[in-house]
């Protein structure tokens, strides 16, 4: 029984022959076909998906579809990406909902990705599809699955790494006219050991940027600019159950920027899920508590006249996240605080939403905003015209904000099957 339940897992199904396009059917009478809205993140390939899912019509709103194939993600330990699909039944298949999974590998190309969230599309349409007129053009094949993987799916236990992933990035990039040229120069380092009880990870993130700047004018010499910045963190962190998780991280910054030569940073935290946490990718809804002991360096004097000093602050952040057939919403606000200056606090709120509001009309709204009173490290004196204008060195400021909000209609056919990828980039 447990070899069948795994390969049912890994199955693949085989469906002869090609739907083509049809006019809805007469008030009544059920489809020849099944109609599917795939709704999937931002880099999704859907095109590639409509192509290889040909036996059944894509349409391009969930309204007139028979099932509704929501694709969310998250990453995975050992760095690769859980792809979770869940089809939800409408119309007379309202009463199935099926939720199928798929984990790709680290180093895995982007088409393999794409054929294993196909495959196990595939596989969870078996059960709407037995159902249609295409049932009797249905055949399941099956990978043999192997003795020493059967009930153990995910991660092994005799991995030589231990569950340890190292990444290591650089970039450059460089351009120019004749009034300037530029060069950015960075690299990070990475190290991450995720298992069910625990989370581990070591970064390092290096960038350089220089600017310079060719005024008309013969006697003014050119205007070079140049800003660098580092980091490196080490977090450890606990599961504590479903719902709650606590840890730790410590933290050494520089920034040209942020007037900081250097700052150690150690910080505990604790963190609540309302909902558990392997439904993060459809809806989460957290509540964290953060406390931190600091101690910075300033490469100037700041305006309250230190160099050096100690500090403690607090912070609360709340977090709601979710991924439903209506659209996704993302909420988040955070409040932080210098103790014992209780003046001295930052108090940030902001969202997005992307809702599905009526057949082919979708609003989208963006907002964000912040209460500034922390800036304990802000060099005394007046920044230059250069420094303000080329965002060389962060400015006072009591407050920041942002608002976008858009929409889009569409109508006519309800189809999307054809796909044509003549001249896509003309």
């Amino acid at each position: 029984m447990n070899r069948l339940l795994a390969a049912l897992l890994v199955g693949c199904v085989v469906v002869g022959g090609r739907a083509f396009a049809q006019p809805p059917p007469p008030p009544g009478e059920p489809p020849g076909t099944l109609r599917v809205f795939i709704d999937c993140p931002d880099g999704c390939d859907s095109t590639y998906l409509r192509t290889e899912l040909n036996v059944v019509d894509h349409v391009r709103d969930r309204e007139v579809a028979d099932v509704h194939i929501l694709i969310t993600e998250r990453g995975t330990g050992g760095g690769g990406t859980e792809f979770t699909v869940t089809l939800i039944g409408l119309k007379r298949f309202a009463s199935i909902q099926e939720t199928v999974t798929y984990a790709s590998q680290p180093g895995d190309t982007d088409d393999a990705e794409r054929r294993g969230v196909l495959r196990v599309i595939k596989v969870g349409l078996v059960r709407y599809l037995t159902q249609t007129p295409l049932a009797n053009r249905i055949e399941v094949t099956f990978k043999p699955v192997d003795e020493k993987d059967e009930g153990r799916p995910g991660q092994t236990t005799d991995d030589r790494w231990n569950f340890w992933v190292f990444r290591v990035r650089g970039n450059t990039d460089t351009n120019g006219e004749e009034s300037g040229t530029s060069l950015r120069l960075s690299g990070s380092f990475a190290a991450t050991r995720v298992t069910e009880q625990w989370k581990s990870s070591v970064n390092l993130g290096l960038n350089y940027r220089r600017n310079r700047y060719v005024f008309e004018e013969e006697d003014e010499p050119d205007y070079v600019s140049i800003s660098r910045d580092s980091a490196v963190s080490g977090t450890l962190i606990k599961s504590l159950g479903s719902h709650w998780g606590g840890g730790a991280k410590l933290s050494i910054a520089s920034s040209t920027y942020t007037n900081h030569l250097r700052v150690f940073r150690l910080a505990p935290a604790i963190e609540y899920n309302v909902f558990p946490y392997a439904e993060t990718t459809r809806r989460q809804l957290t509540f964290r508590y953060t406390v931190g002991v600091l101690h910075a360096q300033y490469r100037e004097e700041t305006l309250y006249g230190k160099l050096e000093e100690s500090l403690v602050n607090h912070a609360l952040a709340a977090n709601w996240d979710m991924k439903q057939p209506w659209g996704t919403l993302d909420v988040q606000v955070e409040a932080s605080q210098y103790l014992p200056e209780l003046s001295k606090y930052r108090i940030s709120l902001e969202g997005d939403a992307e809702i599905r509001l009526f057949k082919g009309f979708s609003l989208d709204i963006g907002a964000g905003t912040s209460r500034i009173r922390d800036q304990v490290y802000l060099p005394a004196g007046q920044a230059t015209q250069e420094e303000v204008l080329l965002r060389l060195r962060q400015i006072a400021t009591a407050y920041d904000y942002g608002f976008s909000i858009g929409f889009s209609y569409s109508f006519g056919s309800v189809y999307n099957n054809v796909v044509n990828s003549r001249l896509s980039g003309f």
